[in-house]
């Protein structure tokens, strides 16, 4: 491979990167819509196009290995190719998020609205303009930009937590809403992992500037681990509150159970 083949490889992963976040753009765009219209073409259309996202996704990483094998590169070369197998990753998560997002779309397709959504298209919103934001950085190694738009993550929280009290006082209102309340929630959890996969893309392009990278992403990943514990142990404890009330046929036990929800652990 000659130089000017490897540069040109090297111009072909950042087109290719830039290609797949279109693609997820496009995913989360779309089963945000297929949510709130209960558009099942759409819907479907999404979870279709979660496999073109992993082929690409696959073809980059194996792209990129090659070049790290045949051409050793080194300083900002090495730092913007390991950085770019690194957002690719984040990128197909947050595609699946999206599909899974859409899966929801189909499955309550045929009951009647909740409520209007409204929450979680402007958390759809948010995450997509981090995602732009995050992709200009690392193509023009633009650290003031990365650093600028990581706060937005607190956005994406912040709507969460909105979802999160409004579903669980239709539980407490009406016993008949909890299997609708329940899959909106996991589509607001869905979206709030888009946050920090967004935070993980910028610093990711800010490890294409070396030195500016160390410190941020020790902090992200140990938030990274809290939120996902937070999560996880939101699912457990509605999962057992609401099975607990329901299984035992007390119906004046739910708005205990949903306050006790809304409590710290």
């Amino acid at each position: 491979m000659t130089r000017e083949q490897y540069m040109r490889s090297l111009s072909h992963l950042r087109d290719q990167v830039v290609q797949l976040s279109s693609m997820v753009d496009k995913a989360i765009a779309r089963s945000t819509d297929a949510l709130k219209n209960q558009d099942i073409e759409l819907a479907q259309q999404v979870v279709s196009a979660d496999h073109d996202i992993n082929e690409l996704r696959w073809g980059l990483e194996s792209e990129a290995l090659a070049v790290i094998a045949m051409q050793a590169p080194m300083a900002g070369d090495l730092r913007q190719i390991v950085a770019g197998l690194h957002i690719i990753s984040e990128l197909e998560r947050m595609g699946d998020h999206a599909a899974g997002n859409a899966k929801i779309a189909l499955l309550t397709a045929d009951e009647p609205p909740l409520k209007p959504l409204v929450d979680i298209p402007r958390m759809s919103s948010v995450a997509r303009s981090m995602l732009s934001s995050a992709i200009d950085a690392f193509i023009t190694s633009d650290v003031e930009l990365a650093r600028k738009t990581m706060a937005r993550d607190d956005e994406i929280d912040q709507l969460y937590n909105q979802v999160y009290r409004e579903l669980l006082t239709f539980m407490m209102e009406d016993q008949r809403t909890i299997n609708r309340a329940t899959h909106l929630l996991g589509c607001a959890q869905s979206g709030a992992h888009w946050g920090p996969n967004g935070k993980h893309l910028r610093v990711r392009g800010l490890f294409r500037d070396g030195e500016h990278c160390r410190g941020v992403h020790s902090g992200l990943a140990q938030q990274s681990l809290q939120d996902r514990a937070h999560f996880f142990d939101l699912q457990r404890r509605l999962e057992q509150e609401l099975t607990s009330c329901i299984g035992d046929g007390i119906e004046r036990d739910l708005p205990r159970a949903c306050r006790r929800l809304r409590s710290p652990a």
